[in-house]
């Protein structure tokens, strides 16, 4: 059987994986990123709860990201910290009060 989620289904069973930690706001970007793939393409994604958990990472911005990537050190403008995620392919989506960014 198969059934389709809507937004507010996708982003309710995420917020539900405890280990994930999800705030409201990125389980309900990474819904409707991935409902707007399913779109887009024509598809119909299985959804996996630990696949997304483990595929993406949720900061509080660019500045948080960058600590951790490239260290302490880091002295990138967030122009620059943008441009290293797209040369990276590195996907990531930016909301208000946060960022996701994805692992490839």
């Amino acid at each position: 059987m198969h059934i389709n989620l809507t937004d507010n289904e996708v982003t309710d069973l995420l917020l539900a994986d405890e280990w994930a930690g999800w705030s409201y706001q990125a389980a309900s970007e990474l819904a409707k990123h991935y409902n707007e793939i399913d779109w887009s393409m024509g598809t119909s994604t299985q959804l996996d709860v630990v696949e997304i958990r483990c595929e993406w990472g949720e900061y509080a911005d660019l500045a948080e990201w960058a600590l951790e990537y490239f260290g302490p050190s880091c002295k990138l403008s967030n122009d620059e910290v943008l441009a290293e995620l797209d040369g990276e392919g590195i996907q990531y989506i930016e909301y208000v009060g946060g960022l996701l960014i994805s692992y490839p």
